[in-house]
C-alpha cells in the first residue's frame, strides 16, 4: 500500500500537481489521534496557534486600522496568509467602531475602482446604491459616507484578499480612494494580502509607484524557527498529549525543517512522514523516513 503511495508521489510531485495528504483512519488510531491534525483543523480561535510571525502581522494589520494607514501582506502559497485573514477578522468585529469591508467578486481580476466604491457603500449600509450609478456618483457617495463615518467615530477598513490578482488599475483607484480626508484625516485603512507576485510587482512596476510609496509592505515568513511548536500545538489540539517530542524526534524535526517552509508544506510533509511510519509499524517519524519521502514540498 506504501509503495503504491509513494508511486503516486513521484508521480504528482513531477507533474508538480499540489494535492492535500490527509491521514486516514487507520494512521489516526495508530498515533492515538483523535482526528486528522492537519486537515480542517482551525475550527475557532483556539485552534490558531499565535505563531510570532502572524502576530507581527497581525499587529501591522491592527497598527493600520488605528492611523487609517496601508499595509500589504504577501506570502507564499501556506505561508499563513489565510490564518492570518481569520484571526484578525475575529479581532476586528469584536470592535464596535470598525466597519470591514471586503469585496465578495470571487475573481480579483476583474475588480474595478466601481466595485470598490460599491463594496464601501454597501458595507456602511447604503444597500440601495446601484452598479448603475456612473463612477463619479460613486466616488463623491464614498467620500460622503467615509466622511460622515469618520464623524461618527468609525473606522472603515478596505481588506482584500488575494490581492495579487488585483489589476494595475484596482490599485491605483485604491491609491485614489486612500487619499479621500476630512481636514488632515485619513477616512480609510487599507489592508492587502496576497502572494509574494504583489509585492514584486509594487518593487518594480513604475506604474504603481504612486500605490507603493504609500503601502508598508510585509513578507511573511510563519514558522520562523517555530517548527517543534507548530507540530506540537497542532498534535494536541488532535488529542495526543506526548506532542511532537514522542511522535517526531529531532532528526524528523530537522528533515521537515530542511523541506518546508511553510505551514502547508509542514502539514502535506508531515502526514506523508506518519503515514510511512504506519506502513512500517513504527511509532515514531523520524529523519529517515521524512528524507524517505520522495519530492518537494
Amino acid at each position: 500500500q506504501f509503495d503504491r503511495y509513494l508511486a503516486n508521489e513521484k508521480e504528482r510531485r513531477v507533474k508538480k500537481v499540489i494535492t492535500k495528504i490527509s491521514l486516514h483512519e487507520d494512521v489516526l488510531k495508530h498515533f492515538d489521534l483523535e482526528r486528522d491534525p492537519f486537515t480542517n483543523e482551525m475550527e475557532a480561535e483556539e485552534d490558531i496557534l499565535d505563531l510570532k510571525e502572524l502576530s507581527r502581522a497581525e499587529r501591522k494589520i491592527v497598527n493600520a486600522v488605528e492611523k487609517n494607514g496601508c499595509v500589504v501582506l504577501t506570502g507564499d502559497v501556506g505561508s499563513g496568509k489565510t490564518t492570518l485573514i481569520k484571526k484578525v477578522k475575529a479581532r476586528l468585529h469584536k470592535r464596535k467602531e470598525v466597519v470591514l469591508v471586503e469585496p465578495r467578486t470571487i475573481e480579483k481580476q476583474y475588480l474595478g475602482a466601481g466595485h470598490l466604491c460599491l463594496s464601501i457603500l454597501r458595507d456602511l449600509g447604503m444597500e440601495h446604491v446601484s452598479s448603475k450609478h456612473d463612477l463619479e456618483s460613486k466616488a463623491r457617495l464614498v467620500a460622503y459616507s467615509l466622511q460622515e463615518a469618520a464623524r461618527d467615530g468609525k473606522k472603515v477598513v478596505l481588506l482584500i484578499d488575494e490581492a495579487h490578482l488585483l489589476k494595475n488599475d484596482a490599485l491605483l483607484a485604491l491609491k485614489r480612494l486612500y487619499e479621500f480626508e476630512l481636514g488632515f484625516k485619513k477616512l480609510l485603512a487599507i489592508v492587502l494580502v496576497g502572494q509574494v507576485s504583489l509585492a514584486r510587482r509594487l518593487k518594480t512596476d513604475p506604474s504603481l509607484r504612486e500605490f507603493s510609496q504609500r503601502a508598508d509592505l510585509y513578507e511573511l515568513n510563519a514558522l520562523n524557527g517555530q517548527l517543534a511548536h507548530y507540530l506540537e500545538f497542532k498534535l494536541q489540539r488532535a488529542g495526543l498529549n506526548g506532542a511532537s517530542a514522542t511522535l517526531f524526534d529531532k532528526s524528523a524535526l530537522k528533515a521537515i525543517q530542511e523541506r518546508a517552509e511553510t505551514p502547508l508544506a509542514v502539514n502535506n510533509l508531515a502526514s506523508a512522514a506518519m503515514i510511512a511510519a504506519w506502513d512500517l509499524g513504527e511509532k515514531h517519524v523520524t529523519g529517515e523516513i521524512v528524507k524517505g519521502i520522495p519530492g518537494s514540498f
